[in-house]
């Protein structure tokens, strides 16, 4: 999983980095290796409510596992809002990169839409 993809990777390396290749290296990578599968599973997703209910109680899990990473990454306390504010943030990206990925006529690169949607957090500086 994303998570623990990530926690493999150097506390100095820009997070939108290390979370663009834990994407690319997670079970992320092999699930979108059918995109329009990809595309239509995430579309049922979001349009089945108690289905959607359970995708973001999902997320919000794993923005919870996602903190202690966060906070070994920053030198902080995993209940400070240095911390906890990009755990949610991310997943949150994350899911509007996807969400817009999924519904696009002619889809970009999912990687590119997920690369900019880290941007615009600006999470490294």
């Amino acid at each position: 999983m994303l998570v623990e993809e990530l926690v493999g990777h150097p506390v100095d390396e820009p997070l939108s980095s290390a979370v663009q290749a834990s994407l690319a290296s997670s079970a992320s990578a092999r699930w979108l290796a059918d995109p329009e599968r990809a595309r239509r599973l995430v579309r049922g997703m979001g349009s089945v409510p108690a289905i959607r209910m359970r995708w973001l109680a999902a997320g919000r899990e794993m923005q919870d596992q996602l903190v202690p990473a966060l906070a070994a990454r920053k030198g902080a306390p995993e209940n400070s809002m240095e911390v906890r504010l990009p755990a949610c943030v991310l997943f949150d990206a994350i899911g509007v990169a996807m969400e817009r990925w999924v519904w696009q006529d002619e889809p970009e690169d999912v990687a590119e839409l997920t690369r900019r949607a880290l941007h615009y957090l600006r999470i490294d500086e």
